[in-house]
């Protein structure tokens, strides 16, 4: 089921057929409709390797307590965000390993995925100002990220 956030009157997008197939093949459940994103310049720089998600724009809570806790760690003498591991789902149904982390910035939260977005980048030919739509869902328990990206047509 999909539940959009509190006071949220944003229509919610359908899933393709496709999706929910590749989600049924890898016994998927708990799909979460997270957000859509226009994808900017620092999105599919090279040198920047991250997919931002402010905490703001997602539509539903889609963390369990032990992933939020591990979000909120911070590790080292620079005292670096913990990341946890993701599968992504990209808009082919190609699986990609990924770390998502969480950076605070002021009164300001921000997801990113990192470690190996600049390869889905690629792969995708993935442009400043496609649409991204961005949904979670589990299999056997593990966070799964899945990417619908809306291309942008140039003139």
């Amino acid at each position: 089921m999909i539940m959009p956030k509190p006071g949220s009157e944003n229509v919610l997008p359908d899933l393709p057929i496709e999706f929910k197939n590749r989600i049924r093949e890898l016994e998927g459940y708990d799909v979460k409709f997270l957000m859509q994103k226009q994808l900017y310049d620092t999105d599919i720089s090279m040198n920047n390797n991250r997919l931002s998600m402010p905490h703001s724009q997602i539509h539903c809570e889609f963390l369990n307590a032990n992933e939020k806790a591990i979000l909120n760690d911070r590790e080292g003498d620079r005292r670096l965000p913990c990341a946890i591991e993701v599968v992504v789902l990209d808009p082919y149904l190609r699986l990609f390993n990924l770390s998502l982390k969480r950076w605070g910035m002021g009164s300001v939260s921000i997801y990113n995925l990192v470690k190996d977005w600049k390869r889905v980048v690629k792969e995708n030919h993935l442009q400043s100002g496609d649409y991204m739509e961005i949904w979670s869902f589990r299999v056997h328990g593990n966070l799964y990220l899945l990417l619908n990206c809306k291309k942008v047509i140039l003139q």
